[in-house]
């Protein structure tokens, strides 16, 4: 039996239009919510510029509510990786911000990285990152005011407001995926 690495079939396979379902499907059972694929990119193409950085997002989705979710896949290690993710995030908030908006305009993104080797020192495969304020000296959480809830009115913490990065280590899985056949057999 041959099998297909994920990073292949999305490359090759589940970027036509008709096998969209499949990679919606994924996005939104890891996010907990139902996504669209808004489009597939072409991550020698979206430069604006020959200096510009590539933004090497894989995938760009988009669920009810018109929040963003940015989808890489990542086989190479690299070593400054999540500063590559934070690029990636920092680009589309400016991408999808309006000229003279208000920051309350701000699109909620979810940064989904699929990666094929360690981002860092852990023993899980999966982490969440968010951003939350804490004092320095009561370890507090801060909390929104009455007139941030109104006009955040989706949100109750600033986390909600703010990037949401996922890692998820590939190589992980294996192991999971062993041991669960394992207790199967």
């Amino acid at each position: 039996m041959q099998l297909i690495r994920f990073d292949w079939a999305i490359k090759k396979i589940l970027r036509q239009k008709a096998n969209f379902n499949v990679l919606e499907g994924f996005i939104s059972s890891i996010i907990g919510r139902e996504t669209k694929i808004r489009q597939i990119l072409e991550s020698e193409t979206n430069q604006e510029h020959e200096l510009q950085k590539l933004n090497r997002v894989d995938i760009l989705c988009e669920d009810h509510e018109a929040n963003l979710f940015l989808v890489e896949v990542q086989v190479d290690y690299q070593y400054d990786y999540l500063l590559r993710m934070l690029y990636s995030v920092s680009r589309a908030v400016t991408e999808y911000m309006s000229r003279g908006s208000e920051y309350a305009k701000v699109r909620k993104i979810y940064s989904i990285n699929i990666l094929y080797f360690e981002p860092g020192l852990g023993t899980d495969y999966v982490y969440r990152g968010t951003t939350e304020f804490r004092g320095l000296h009561n370890k507090e959480e801060l909390e929104m005011d009455q007139r941030q809830l109104d006009k955040f009115s989706d949100a109750r913490k600033f986390s909600d407001i703010y990037p949401e990065y996922w890692l998820i280590n590939v190589t992980g899985f294996d192991e999971l995926v062993r041991s669960y056949l394992a207790m199967l057999a």
